[in-house]
């Protein structure tokens, strides 16, 4: 079974360059999530993946703004 996140945060996740792989079990999410940002998005470690429409720098850390990501880490603590 795959991991599920409301319809809503899939149509706000249209940029998505990986197809939504992270929704699939066994897929670990590209981004590891540091910790989140209320209702925002997360701080996120740096993995040498800049190829994302969702991460931003934010000075020395990286802050992912993508709403399934949030929701996976929300739900599931991924």
């Amino acid at each position: 079974m795959n991991r599920e996140v409301s319809p809503a945060v899939l149509e706000k996740t249209d940029k998505c360059p990986r197809g939504m792989k992270c929704l699939k079990n066994g897929e670990k999410p590209i981004c590891e999530v540091d910790r989140l940002i209320n209702g925002v998005g997360a701080f996120v470690k740096a993995n040498g993946e800049d190829i994302c429409p969702y991460k931003m720098s934010f000075g020395s850390a990286y802050v992912c703004n993508c709403p399934t990501r949030y929701e996976l880490y929300d739900k599931y603590n991924l």
